[in-house]
């Protein structure tokens, strides 16, 4: 499936990506690929908290980034 838009958990938006399927369901992200073939870890719209922290997730500093 392609997806025009995704912003990933370092809070940068990639263009014309699609969705990767993966073996298992995970429940707060998705990964996606770009047309470069570089993937993407992003996270669900509707995420939910861990149950294991106490803290909601917040996007990473886009200054970090593996680039």
């Amino acid at each position: 499936m392609i997806i025009t838009q995704v912003t990933d958990v370092y809070g940068i938006t990639h263009e014309n990506c699609k969705v990767i399927e993966t073996e298992n369901q995970f429940t707060r992200i998705f990964l996606a690929e770009g047309p470069d073939g570089t993937r993407y870890t992003c996270l669900l719209p509707d995420a939910k908290p861990n149950p294991k922290s106490n803290q909601h997730f917040e996007y990473g500093n886009p200054a970090d980034a593996p680039y």
